[in-house]
């Protein structure tokens, strides 16, 4: 009976270490490796993720997308360890201006747009948020009230997940062509970009006040997401069941990221620390974009709705030159 069993745990041990030692699974765990060790760039990262992704395919899907949001908002907050508190409490009522104007616009212009490009109106308006406001998470929060179809939902994340990878690699080099200044760039990435993750990326390139400013006007924008889910629910207030669906909350990491600027900003002995961890967080946000953009598939680029995509891309194109106009002025 004894040998038996050996026998048995031999024969399993036998068949995980292949399983461990399969070849796309070692590749992807050394490219991330090497991507967050050595790796100083998260254009670099996001476009290596998505090589990997269009041509090996990341073997573990479920367990990339389930750590992403976390990780992110832990590096989100990581970040606020070594912004200055200035920076929040300086937000002028014309940047808070800028912000509000800026999401009522897309959401207008996206109304518009989605009708005359014959898109469904559940889509268009999954696509017009998420350019709005924050991409996926104003997508996810809109859901329980809009109700769309799971196409239409794939179709509005895959889209956005494009264009965030897009702005990551152009907004940088056209801020640096044009002399954008750090504040300006900041400004523009925060209310033209879609992700969170993605404003960070690019503005990490461009100079740490323009990270500073950036992260800050972005989650401030983030926090559009209650009103505006409000509005929704208001209008589509009940679904097939009669029920109210809306269930409104702040994202936990833009509370985290305000406490960690308080905590190191009155306790001034913790600054040193709050350096490291941001230095940390910076080279994890790195780490965060290859794991986005290894999610990246040949099927996500089949299945994308033509018609959805050049509405995305017109809404995000005139969002973003109009932004920068008013930036420049």
């Amino acid at each position: 009976m004894k040998y038996g069993n050996n026998t048995t745990m031999r024969s399993k041990k036998t068949l995980l270490i292949p399983t461990l030692l399969e070849p796309k699974k070692l590749a992807f765990v050394f490219i991330s490796l090497a991507i967050l060790i050595i790796s100083p760039s998260a254009i670099i990262a996001l476009v290596v993720g998505a090589v990997f992704g269009l041509t090996l395919t990341n073997p573990l899907p479920k367990i990339t997308n389930k750590w992403i949001p976390i990780l992110l908002g832990l590096s989100i907050i990581g970040l606020g360890a070594n912004i200055n508190l200035s920076i929040i409490s300086g937000l002028s009522i014309t940047q808070i201006g800028i912000i509000t104007g800026s999401i009522a616009f897309i959401l207008t212009v996206g109304s518009i747009l989605g009708r005359a490009f014959g898109v469904d109106k559940k889509l268009f308006l999954l696509i017009s948020v998420g350019t709005a406001i924050c991409g996926g998470s104003a997508i996810a929060a809109v859901i329980p009230t809009l109700n769309p179809k799971k196409k239409d939902i794939t179709y509005a994340l895959t889209t956005v997940f494009i264009l965030n990878a897009i702005a990551l690699c152009i907004f940088p080099l056209i801020g640096q062509l044009i002399e954008l200044s750090s504040y300006q760039f900041g400004l523009w990435a925060a209310l033209a970009i879609h992700d969170t993750s993605s404003v960070v990326g690019a503005t990490m390139q461009f100079s740490q006040e323009a990270l500073e400013i950036g992260t800050t006007i972005k989650l401030t924008r983030a926090l559009f997401i209650i009103p505006v889910t409000l509005v929704i629910s208001m209008v589509n207030r009940k679904d097939t069941d009669g029920a109210a669906t809306s269930k409104l909350s702040c994202p936990w990491f833009i509370i985290g990221f305000v406490a960690m600027i308080a905590i190191t900003w009155y306790f001034p002995q913790l600054k040193p620390l709050g350096e490291i961890i941001g230095g940390y967080s910076k080279q994890g946000l790195v780490f965060i974009l290859f794991l986005i953009g290894s999610m990246i598939s040949k099927d996500m680029i089949k299945n994308l709705d033509t018609k959805a995509f050049l509405f995305a891309i017109s809404l995000w194109l005139i969002s973003a030159l109009t932004i920068l106009g008013i930036i420049l002025i």
